[in-house]
């Protein structure tokens, strides 16, 4: 019983002490300090903005790095676009609201 209890108080603590932590960084906001606040997301997100191989990459050469890390994305497919045998639905009218709807009027 006696971990259980103490299991409680700890997650009590760390709550207490993360809501204590984001009222400082919500301060230093309003401030106008967004350093500590981009450091906080920065370390949380579990992203980097590094992008593999450029790291020693000369400035001249970042553009053909770039091409060739995205190359997946930026290369025309030759694939044929899908096209959908949807039936065709009729246009909706216009509906029109008022600055205190109580009703729709078509």
């Amino acid at each position: 019983m006696k971990y259980i209890e103490l299991c409680t108080e700890i997650k009590r603590l760390v709550k207490q002490a993360k809501t204590k932590y984001l009222d400082h960084l919500s301060c230093q906001m309003s401030e106008g300090n967004t350093k500590p606040l981009y450091n906080y997301i920065q370390r949380n997100s579990g992203r980097s903005n590094n992008i593999t191989g450029l790291s020693n990459v000369d400035t001249c050469d970042i553009p053909d790095e770039f091409a060739r890390h995205f190359a997946s994305v930026f290369t025309k497919s030759n694939h044929d676009i899908p096209t959908l045998n949807l039936p065709k639905i009729p246009k909706m009218r216009e509906i029109y609201l008022a600055s205190r709807v109580s009703k729709l009027y078509y």
